[in-house]
């Protein structure tokens, strides 16, 4: 027992001890106590109309902020720029394809016409204003909007491919939600899955500008029209904290209302009453981002790159209120790889599919496409594809999706929807070059396209003019393989024209009526999107009737002949109207099987159109020979000169001979930049110098026979086609004033 005293005055020391050191320390748990749960944050985008630029500043301060967003809502442009960013481009990606010539010139409705098929081509430089028209058991099919959105489906379907393995919009990279208006009703509808491209061209679809979009058996427009800032679809999609990006309301400004503007302020009222009712429900932690958008000039490009920064402006403003929520540098960089990484999926394409009621072939439509069965889906290729498809102007919408077939294979299904007009695609218009002092030529027609014929894109059509000429043409072109590359082309045409003769000074003018009447069959090449060539026969006859003058001036009075004929085309012009870039290029080569007869003549034609851009200008340098190669030619195949940009000093088709040269230089100066805004007009100031002359044949073409001349004039190229107003000068002091309808390339 006198052993144990000893240790238990030891242990009561040290319980004591420890004690009195728990009582001067806290206590420490376990394990640390959880951190605060970040709140559900979602980014909602208003509409604003191309203001909207500015929610891409906005996106990329929140990117410099480390700030982890989990939800993007957003309406019309909101929609737009949160769409894109939700499929996973960055910032700066955003601001380069909206800021690029593919989006500008998709919201000015221009169609991409370096894509378009050869054939489509053809129309495009046609006198046919371009206004699209339909018929069918109810009457006339007019366009549902003043714009066809052609190439804004285009382009939006080119920047979503990316996004095709993404069922729902909760599998991109940031869940995405945006609004539309239902047309019938007037509801709002909530886009949730689906096609990304479908879903952002319903919410910006604005009434009278763009047509109306179907989606899940709806015709959808804007969602600016029933719900501008939606707040309530980020709350019930359970945000806990928003940010809202408000462009405010527009300023109506003080310009004279056009039918567009005035339609766009009602929306503007509108959305107004909409937006503060919006506004109210904000709550205490939300946040509210007010980027100084208003008053900017939308007719300038270089505003873009000012309302993106105005942008990032106000979404750096929101720093000290976001910081609780930043994440590290490093953390989030590695946040943003991994979200982006979601689309960077390339499934391997086990079959391509084309969707049931596709007015072509499943075969057909494969062959026009570079996406294989058995390789990885290649984004650049399917966008390659989606352009071949709307050139063939037999669509008017075009839809790639994938259907999941198992890990990292998927099929690719192609839908289309034909045009309103299909099949049988009306066109008319009129094309007039109105001189002072002389005679108007002008022709009026009408064309008809039958369009497909069968379902390897065979197609017929039907052209009738009247005016100063009088003029039919039929042709059917029959597809002889699925990919449409070579055709079969019969065609028939019959055509009544003057032909003004002026030999050499001193000798009497005279001017014939010709009446012709045309057969043929040829062999046609597509090659690429550019080249066409074509090999055939024809056989010509008619008969031409002295007017007034010497009737020596034509060998004979009749004519029937049959022979080889071959032309090559490339056209590569960006525009038929007012050319930048690219060129136009017809060679065209007759031979009469008995060229010793005389009115069997052998003829070259050969003409060649180069653009280039200098800075916002471009320059088109041409030239044209044209020449019969026979002794003696008859009237029937003399070459017409005169006119604007053809010696713009004389009148249209002032004089005509069996050889005619041509060459000239067409300045173009664009008196409005490039626009961040869908506008109904734009100007052009431009001038020629042009060198030329007719001449009995090719030998006797020499500098000093031929005869300067030069245009200065304004340009105007609207929605149904373009126009021009100036004044001419030719040798001899020789002047026009024109007024020219039509494109002139």
């Amino acid at each position: 027992m006198a052993r144990l005293l000893p240790l238990l005055r030891f242990a009561a020391c040290a319980l004591g001890s420890a004690v009195v050191a728990l009582a001067q320390e806290p206590a420490r748990p376990a394990t640390p106590p959880p951190a605060p749960a970040r709140p559900r944050i979602a980014l909602v985008l208003s509409s604003g109309g191309v203001r909207g630029l500015a929610h891409v500043g906005v996106l990329a301060a929140l990117e410099e902020q480390g700030i982890e967003v989990d939800l993007v809502v957003g309406t019309e442009w909101g929609a737009l720029v949160g769409g894109l960013y939700a499929a996973g481009l960055t910032p700066s990606e955003i601001q380069a394809e909206l800021l690029g010539p593919d989006w500008i010139a998709a919201i000015q409705d221009r169609r991409p016409r370096r894509s378009l098929d050869m054939r489509a081509k053809e129309e495009d430089r046609d006198f046919l204003f371009d206004l699209p028209l339909g018929l069918d058991a109810n009457g006339l099919i007019l366009p549902p909007g003043l714009f066809g959105a052609d190439r804004l489906r285009l382009e939006l379907s080119r920047l979503t491919l990316r996004t095709l393995d993404a069922q729902r919009f909760d599998d991109l990279p940031w869940a995405f939600r945006s609004t539309a208006t239902e047309l019938t009703h007037g509801g709002r509808v909530t886009l949730d899955a689906g096609s990304l491209a479908l879903t952002i061209e319903a919410s910006l679809a604005l009434p009278v500008l763009w047509p109306p979009v179907p989606c899940n058996d709806q015709l959808l427009i804007s969602g600016a029209v029933t719900d501008p800032l939606p707040v309530d679809v980020a709350l019930a999609a359970g945000a806990e904290m928003l940010i809202l990006v408000d462009l405010g309301d527009a300023d109506p400004g003080a310009a004279r209302p056009t039918f567009v503007g005035v339609g766009q302020r009602v929306l503007d009222t509108a959305r107004a009453r909409k937006a503060a009712e919006a506004r109210a429900k904000l709550r205490s932690g939300d946040l509210l981002c007010t980027p100084e958008v208003q008053g900017a000039d939308l007719t300038d490009l270089e505003a873009g790159a000012r309302l993106i920064e105005r942008g990032r402006v106000a979404g750096r403003a929101l720093a000290e209120r976001l910081a609780p929520f930043a994440l590290e540098p490093a953390t989030y960089a590695e946040h943003l790889r991994q979200r982006r990484s979601r689309t960077n999926q390339k499934p391997i394409i086990d079959n391509v599919l084309v969707a049931q009621g596709c007015a072509l072939s499943a075969k057909s439509v494969r062959a026009r496409m570079e996406v294989r069965a058995g390789e990885p889906l290649d984004t650049r290729a399917a966008g390659n594809d989606l352009e071949r498809l709307y050139g063939l102007r037999l669509f008017q919408r075009v839809e790639f999706v994938l259907q999941p077939k198992g890990p990292g294979h998927a099929d690719l299904v192609v839908r289309t929807e034909d045009l309103p007009t299909a099949p049988l695609h009306w066109s008319t218009g009129l094309t007039a070059e109105l001189s002072a002092g002389n005679a108007v030529n002008f022709q009026i027609g009408a064309a008809l396209r039958f369009a497909p014929i069968d379902t390897w894109g065979s197609e017929a059509r039907v052209r009738i003019e009247a005016g100063n000429s009088l003029g039919f043409l039929f042709e059917y072109r029959q597809a002889l393989e699925p990919s449409g590359k070579w055709f079969l082309m019969p065609s028939i045409s019959w055509e009544k024209r003057p032909v003004v003769v002026n030999p050499e000074a001193g000798a009497a003018a005279a001017e014939f009526s010709v009446r012709e009447l045309d057969l043929g069959l040829d062999l046609v090449r597509q090659m690429g999107k550019n080249w066409e060539a074509s090999a055939g026969y024809g056989h010509r006859s008619g008969r031409s009737e002295l007017i007034f003058g010497d009737p020596a001036l034509n060998p004979t009075d009749s004519f029937s002949d049959g022979g080889f004929r071959a032309s090559v085309i490339c056209d590569s012009l960006d525009d038929a109207a007012f050319p930048a870039d690219g060129s136009l290029l017809t060679a065209e080569w007759f031979l009469p099987s008995n060229s010793q007869q005389v009115g069997n003549d052998e003829a070259i034609q050969f003409r060649l159109d180069h653009a280039q851009r200098h800075g916002e200008d471009s320059l088109i340098l041409g030239a044209e020979l044209d020449s019969v190669l026979n002794d003696q030619a008859s009237v029937q195949s003399f070459f017409p000169l005169g006119g604007f940009l053809r010696l713009s000093g004389l009148a249209a088709d002032a004089i005509s001979g069996p050889t005619a040269a041509l060459a000239r230089a067409v300045y173009l100066h664009p008196l409005q930049g490039r626009s961040l805004e869908s506008r109904p007009f734009t100007w052009y100031a431009g001038g020629s110098l042009e060198v030329g002359n007719v001449f009995n044949e090719w030998r006797d073409i020499t500098l000093k026979g031929l005869q300067p001349a030069g245009s200065m004039f304004l340009g105007v190229d609207t929605i149904i086609g373009p126009s021009y107003l100036g004044v001419g000068l030719a040798e001899g002091g020789e002047t026009s004033v024109f007024l020219v309808f039509g494109r002139v390339f």
